[in-house]
């Protein structure tokens, strides 16, 4: 309700006017009830009573807006064409939410996949298509588990009749342990994990990942093919080894009561989610949107974007790791013209305009959410800041000195990169760059062995402590990526132990700006900064003034 307050009070805000007039008309009728009879008097006083609480009411609802986060900029919406809305659920697409997508005139948005087959919900669907033609639409699926509680299924008809035909003829889909028992990852949802991996059981010759893209295609897509345009798929993790340690089990990926060691159960996972992509592509016609939510490099080649969830924490990292090294991937993703969302959480309204500011880096897409559990809120954020079109992509805050994708010349150190750049560690050796204070590394890796076994690869940098060496230990993680700053001159250095070989895949060696680190990138009526450290995130309006943000701060109003 706050929220349409707040919005109607933003579109006319004549409301300041009129409360001026009214206020000049209570002077007036002050002023003459000191001439006029009691009786008149009395009558006068009765209007002015009457008026000044329809003054004070209008300065209630005034200030509820600003304190709830609206109104802030007295500017229009041209982030328009960038907005989108996550995972609509079946039982909250109502016409309210339909209303504010095409008000909005959002660009994409994703819709839980049994919305279709319940009639109202699709009536909002269609009315949404109809209304923005351009609009593109994915359907949400989380590939990985299956409801079994009532009260969801209640209002989920095509996962319920999925979840009952599995249960019934095909329960070698579950993912399972080595006693056979299911596993749960979400155990509060009575969720069921499901076998995404490549050694999942067959049934009619197909795997778990087939028959669900089978059945959706079926159920979802066909009976509704001129109004969805891709899909996207939740928890597309690199890993599964973990839940072992998380639930305490021994996943047995095959069925046959052993368990799977680290490398082997994550491998076969990350096959089995390769399977599960090339099967969307497969089945569907070309052309079709298919995006996934998480930040793993792996799947991106085979994807056409991702979803970023509730990444930003102010000051996480810096420019040391962490905060640094999503902004960074954010914007190189999203300029390469794909379907990428970064999807902020609600917290404090300076929270929320600095995930926007963020956004306004790169050109994929914003979504402003309700909470990191379910994705089915509709939040609306009225005050986008107009900054006209981008002038240029993003400048970063430092030079490439160095880029393995890219080059095959040899760095500062004491070898020259292969042929396909990848660099070969084979036991006990260790490789070293020569680097300069400022300079920074980011390096991903992978542990190849022939059998599973321990091992480690170390990476150091100047400055570093040496209680703070980094280890990475292989008997879980196999592959990873890692960002450091050299703060003295020194030598990055890495180091393998262990049978087999470390494949370093890819390394980026950067000349950063340590004195102002900003990332920035020029509109045609100002600047959008972000410094992924503790200081200030602003936007910058020549001639008129500046944004400046800063984490606990309360109200952000455009200096003049």
């Amino acid at each position: 309700m706050l929220d349409k307050i707040a919005t109607i009070i933003y579109n006319y805000r004549s409301w300041i006017k009129v409360q001026l007039f009214i206020f000049k008309r209570i002077g007036y009728l002050l002023a003459l009830s000191n001439k006029r009879t009691l009786k008149r008097r009395n009558n006068n006083m009765k209007k002015i009573v009457t008026i000044a609480l329809i003054f004070g009411l209008s300065l209630i609802i005034s200030a509820c807006a600003v304190s709830h986060g609206h109104a802030l900029f007295q500017t229009k919406q041209t982030f328009e064409q960038r907005l989108t809305s996550l995972e609509e659920s079946p039982s909250r697409f109502s016409d309210w939410v339909a209303d504010q997508i095409i008000e909005q005139r959002l660009k994409t948005i994703t819709i839980d996949y049994d919305c279709f087959s319940l009639p109202s919900c699709r009536a909002q669907v269609v009315r949404v298509k109809k209304s923005l033609p351009d609009i593109k639409i994915r359907i949400y699926v989380n590939a990985m588990e299956l409801f079994e509680r009532s009260r969801e299924l209640n209002q989920r008809p095509v996962q319920q009749k999925i979840a009952q035909t599995v249960k019934a003829n095909y329960p070698n889909y579950y993912l399972r342990d080595i006693n056979g028992h299911r596993i749960q990852y979400w155990q509060q949802y009575e969720m069921y994990m499901m076998n995404l991996s490549s050694q999942c059981p067959e049934y009619n010759d197909k795997p778990w990942s087939e028959f669900l893209v089978d059945s959706l295609y079926e159920q979802v897509y066909r009976p509704n093919a001129r109004l969805i345009d891709g899909i996207e798929i939740d928890n597309m993790w690199p890993y599964v080894s973990w839940i072992n340690e998380f639930r305490n089990v021994q996943i047995d990926l095959n069925n046959d009561g052993q368990p799977e060691d680290y490398w082997t159960l994550d491998y076969y996972w990350r096959q089995g989610m390769f399977h599960l992509i090339d099967s969307i592509r497969h089945k569907f016609p070309a052309g079709f949107i298919v995006t996934g939510r998480g930040f793993h490099y792996r799947y991106n080649s085979r994807l056409d974007g991702l979803t970023f969830e509730h990444i930003f924490k102010h000051g996480e990292d810096g420019i040391q790791g962490g905060n640094f090294s999503k902004v960074d991937r954010w914007i190189r993703l999203s300029q390469a013209g794909k379907y990428y969302t970064w999807n902020a959480i609600q917290k404090q309204q300076t929270h929320n305009i600095t995930q926007y500011v963020i956004s306004l880096l790169g050109d994929g897409y914003f979504a402003l959410d309700g909470g990191d559990t379910g994705h089915g809120e509709f939040s609306t954020f009225p005050g986008y800041v107009d900054l006209g079109q981008s002038i240029g992509p993003a400048r970063y805050p430092y030079q490439v000195v160095f880029d393995s994708d890219q080059s095959l010349l040899g760095l500062q150190g004491d070898y020259t990169p292969q042929a396909n750049n990848w660099l070969r560690l084979d036991n006990g050796q260790t490789i070293a760059i020569n680097a300069k204070k400022g300079q920074q590394v980011q390096f991903y890796y992978q542990i190849l062995s022939g059998q599973y076994c321990a091992s480690e690869i170390k990476f150091t940098y100047p400055g570093m402590p040496e209680k703070d060496e980094k280890q990475f230990d292989a008997h879980r993680w196999q592959d990873g990526e890692y960002y450091a700053l050299a703060t003295e001159d020194g030598a990055f250095a890495w180091s393998y132990t262990g049978p087999g070989y470390a494949l370093l895949t890819h390394i980026v060696i950067r000349d950063t700006n340590l004195g102002k680190p900003y990332f920035m990138r020029q509109y045609e009526k100002g600047y959008v900064y972000y410094n992924p450290g503790d200081q200030p995130i602003y936007l910058e309006f020549p001639g008129q003034g500046v944004v400046e943000l800063k984490s606990g701060q309360g109200k952000i109003l455009l200096s003049q």
